[in-house]
């Protein structure tokens, strides 16, 4: 990052342009670790067979956003973190038909903060990035970190992350 920004004191929301792999790791992590991973009571409006289940109009649906996220016929090697698959030049975004990605939820329960989400989250993640230098309590390497989730209407960690940041 310090190469497309250099020795800048403050990251500007300009600066975001510049910083496609940010954007990468940001829209991966909310594939893989939804804040949210179900949508409560989703309803058909028309009659629909899917998935050779017959569901007519009204009927309520619970959409589990997060099983779509870790499906290995939506995404290759679902259960790997690669922010590069948002780099490749195929545009996935969580507005619209794209229906593999909806981190902020769909339909009439979309998050109402969607838009300030995915502009604020990139702009701080590149300022403590960018200002902080970060390490692992107790020696502990990334690849020992234990990163299971526990699942509830709430996705949490299972084992709390710890860093420490200190001052570049």
């Amino acid at each position: 990052m310090a190469k497309q920004l250099g020795s800048k004191d403050f990251i500007m929301e300009t600066d975001l342009a510049k910083l496609p792999y940010l954007h990468g790791v940001v829209k991966e992590t909310l594939r893989l670790h939804l804040t949210v991973p179900l949508i409560l009571r989703e309803v058909v409006r028309v009659n629909v067979s899917l998935g050779g289940f017959h569901m007519s109009n009204g009927t309520g649906v619970v959409v589990n956003l997060s099983a779509i996220g870790w499906d290995e016929r939506a995404w290759s090697c679902s259960h790997k973190f690669i922010p590069e698959r948002f780099l490749l030049g195929k545009e996935v975004h969580s507005i619209g038909k794209d229906f593999i990605y909806k981190p902020f939820g769909m339909g009439r329960r979309m998050c109402p903060r969607m838009e300030y989400t995915t502009w604020s989250v990139p702009l701080l993640l590149a300022f403590i990035l960018h200002k902080f230098e970060w390490r692992l309590p107790g020696g502990i390497a990334p690849d020992e970190m234990e990163l299971s989730d526990r699942y509830g209407t709430m996705l949490n960690r299972a084992t709390p992350v710890h860093a420490a940041a200190s001052i570049m």
